[in-house]
């Protein structure tokens, strides 16, 4: 395989165009629609309608952090300060404090699949999770299995914690990170108190409880299943190469058109891991000729049940991460009682 420099040159020109008002026009189609989804919230009887208009709002939102997801990354804009605006609307409107996202985005776009350092979606090891206390090990293994579509929620939460207390970031990250905290306080506060205002509690439910559940599935599940597969794709620190990770391990998964559209086009992540200033509606001219140019490495995989399944019932647990090959291990919980001496020697890891 071409170095990682040589397959981004392989990419047109014309993929990695931005401009502001291009940007801008999707952000103010998601406002307009959101506007417009809130509306007719608001004025229906129907509990039903209601809390289906509240899922597609969900979706919309999801749209929205995407839009500062790119600010993050840069692609939004060539200004700095546009691109920190932007980013800090968008993502505090999904309780994100941009910076806490941006920076440990950072680290796992540096580290993708890195079976050490990556923090997207890494497993624990059989040994790591053997040590575990009970409470933790259940945790661990809903977050995972039947649970996996709001993980996303315990990652936002802990490095939140982490920014406050002082950890991960280093020392000159740190003010922004919880200089944005307050920021994302603020505008959530008050996307909080707009619904309570408009509509009451239901309001609130409809307007912003329920949206953010379903932003926060999303989350979950366009991630896991961009950087896990009954395959392992994860890389030794030994085997770990910046190109093979990027283009040859990260996933593209086939969704329906209007979730593509809703969510700009996020799930055609294969290219954003190969550079992340391409900005998302250049992210399908940018796959094609990722595809045309490297057949054998742009790995597809089209969202079904089966494979939903596939991956969260058996994607739990590593054999080990600094070795070849790395293995998936499945976490049986049917067995959970297995006392700590039986599961040394057992062929699956159980609970």
């Amino acid at each position: 395989m071409d170095r990682l420099p040589q397959i981004i040159r392989a990419i047109p020109k014309h993929c990695f165009e931005k401009t502001d008002l291009k940007s801008l026009s999707y952000l103010v189609r998601d406002l307009v629609l959101i506007g417009f989804l809130a509306a007719i919230i608001l004025s229906l009887d129907s509990l039903f309608l209601k809390a289906t208009l509240s899922l597609v709002l969900g979706c919309v939102l999801t749209g929205v952090f995407v839009i500062g997801h790119d600010a993050g990354h840069r692609s939004f804009s060539t200004n700095k300060n546009l691109n920190e605006t932007i980013g800090h609307i968008c993502c505090s409107l999904t309780l994100w404090p941009y910076h806490v996202w941006r920076l440990s985005h950072d680290h796992h776009h540096k580290w993708t699949h890195h079976s050490v350092n990556d923090l997207a979606w890494k497993p624990l090891t059989v040994a790591e999770f053997q040590g575990l206390s009970t409470t933790k090990k259940v945790g661990y293994y809903f977050s995972r299995y039947f649970l996996f579509f709001w993980a996303s929620m315990l990652f936002q939460f802990f490095m939140t914690e982490d920014a406050i207390k002082g950890r991960f970031f280093n020392n000159s990250d740190l003010a922004l990170a919880r200089r944005s905290i307050a920021i994302t306080a603020v505008i959530a506060s008050c996307y909080a108190v707009i619904t309570l205002y408009l509509g009451g509690w239901s309001g609130f439910i409809y307007l912003f409880l329920i949206p953010q559940l379903v932003y926060q599935f999303w989350l979950s599940f366009f991630t896991l299943f961009h950087h896990t597969t009954d395959e392992s794709t994860l890389m030794t620190p030994g085997a770990w190469d910046p190109a093979q990770a990027q283009l040859g391990h990260s996933i593209h998964v086939k969704y329906p058109e209007i979730i593509d559209w809703l969510t700009h086009n996020i799930s055609w992540h294969v290219p954003h891991h190969v550079c992340a200033s391409i900005p998302h509606y250049n992210l399908r001219a940018a796959h094609e000729s990722l595809k045309q140019r490297y057949p054998e490495h742009v790995k597809e995989r089209v969202m079904s049940a089966p494979y939903i399944w596939r991956v969260i019932s058996q994607c739990h647990l590593i054999d080990q991460a600094e070795l070849e090959p790395i293995k998936w291990q499945k976490i049986k919980l049917s067995d959970y009682l297995m006392k700590p001496s039986e599961q040394a020697s057992a062929s699956e890891v159980t609970l």
